[in-house]
């Protein structure tokens, strides 16, 4: 059988090169997801009335509401940078009214015409934290306006702010249950309430947590599980994990003389959602050893602003993971509980002759 060469024209041959790349799991980072919920408004005065107690019949004022609504609004752009100054527990501290008309808009700062700002609470309304499901919570602030700010007015916006001056959380003008605005008169002796509910989900939780993988120098990425763990107590009327997603985003440290802060922490054995974790004894870096980078507005995460440094006198044993933790002295056993774990798939023994080297990561997003 003959062969036959076959010439090909002189051209040049270009043979793509693929790059196959190891697929990784992103660091682990906590996410908390702000929401706003709903507003209302009431229009009353307080009457007093006869009402029985101990020592028979008594006078008493009861609040009656006159006109009310309930409605929907938004939060503001600038909202999302205040909660590294106030945490996200400490968003609705005040309520604002003015007269202004101008629609609501993401990039608003302020009422258009504030007339008021009180952070006057009424009595047997206190602030209120609900966690009505895994991983979420609501926040119930109620506010009360005196005849003295807003008797006479005819107002026409409201909104919620952590401050007496400065960003507000929300804005929205006031509306009718078809969404339509309208102006709120009050005569001169009655006085309004504002109730607002805003919302946040923390996330990963122990029933979906997320894969993570984390750098570590000269020993390369680790991988593991990351998950709020859902466990909590009470410290100042706030869940645990609420304690700690405060502590994260306001970038707040701890120390021996103020506990309040949060911990960077050793898992000592293996841990699993729906554990209930501790930290081992005094095994753990103070969160004002943690470099955390100063917030950036508009970023929205609080990140390392460097990398973590655990010596060579910390974390010694198997590693199972590590922890965001809070300490607070006067809840016995409770004070050494883990809220954020990063669990790893397999452990790192570390001994007293080597530290441990984390890269920068965004530990915290919203």
């Amino acid at each position: 059988m003959s062969q036959r060469k076959i010439f090909v024209p002189k051209r040049r041959i270009i043979i793509p090169r693929m790059v196959i790349r190891e697929r990784r799991a992103p660091p682990p980072s906590m996410r908390a997801r702000l929401r706003p919920q709903h507003m209302r408004y009431e229009v009353g005065r307080y009457r007093e009335r006869l009402r029985s107690g101990p020592g028979g019949l008594g006078r008493g004022r009861v609040w009656t509401p006159e006109r009310v609504g309930e409605q929907h609004n938004l939060i503001l752009d600038g909202g999302y940078d205040l909660p590294p100054s106030y945490g996200f527990t400490g968003l609705a501290q005040y309520a604002a009214v003015g007269t202004g008309s101008t629609a609501p808009s993401a990039g608003d700062t302020g009422l258009e015409a504030e007339v008021a700002r009180t952070n006057n609470i009424p009595s047997g309304e206190p602030d209120q934290t609900a966690h009505p499901s895994t991983g979420h919570y609501e926040f119930t602030r109620t506010r009360e306006f005196t005849e003295a700010e807003v008797g006479g007015q005819n107002l026409t916006e409201w909104g919620w702010a952590p401050a007496a001056t400065g960003q507000l959380l929300t804005r929205e003008l006031f509306r009718d249950g078809n969404g339509t605005p309208v102006t709120l008169t009050l005569a001169a002796d009655q006085r309004l309430r504002l109730i607002y509910t805003y919302a946040l989900d923390v996330s990963p939780t122990g029933a979906s947590p997320a894969a993570f993988s984390l750098a570590l120098q000269n020993v390369g990425a680790l991988t593991g599980k990351v998950f709020w763990t859902g466990w909590f107590y009470a410290i100042n009327n706030y869940y645990g994990d609420l304690v700690i997603a405060d502590h994260l985003v306001m970038a707040e440290g701890s120390s021996s003389s103020n506990p309040y802060g949060f911990y960077f922490s050793r898992l000592a054995a293996a841990a699993t959602p729906g554990d209930n974790l501790y930290y081992s004894g005094n095994d753990f870096l103070y969160g004002n050893n943690v470099p955390v980078a100063a917030y950036s507005p508009g970023s929205r995460q609080r990140a390392l602003s460097g990398s973590l440094v655990v010596d060579t006198n910390t974390f010694n044993g198997d590693n199972y993971g590590w922890g965001w933790s809070a300490y607070e002295y006067s809840y016995g056993s409770d004070y050494r509980k883990v809220f954020v774990a990063f669990a790893l798939d397999n452990p790192l023994t570390k001994d007293n002759l080597h530290k441990i080297v984390f890269d920068p990561w965004a530990f915290i997003t919203w």
